[in-house]
């Protein structure tokens, strides 16, 4: 089930970004809202089972960047890439209790 809050670190050279991602699951897909630097961006995408899908915004020494993450969630672990205009970076992440 991927419903709920997860801590995340986008592992990006020399550097870590720490957020939070939220999703919820609904018949008409997913909704995530994915918070960086003390800001939150809502963003939509798609699910299957425990894989997911969504494009948004998030926040980041650089400012605002566009980003794609594609991953899945296998028990309270969080697994993904981010796909941005700098590259493509591993996301981890733990469910939070």
């Amino acid at each position: 089930m991927l419903d709920g809050k997860y801590d995340i670190t986008i592992h990006v050279p020399f550097h870590k970004i720490t957020g939070t991602v939220t999703f919820k699951t609904s018949k008409d897909g997913l909704s995530a809202e994915l918070e960086s630097m003390g800001k939150a961006k809502k963003a939509v995408g798609t699910f299957k089972d425990n894989a997911f899908s969504f494009e948004g915004d998030i926040n980041s020494p650089l400012g605002a960047t566009s980003v794609k993450l594609d991953g899945k969630v296998e028990g309270d672990d969080l697994n993904a890439q981010a796909i941005t205009k700098f590259g493509t970076f591993k996301v981890t992440g733990k469910r939070k209790a």
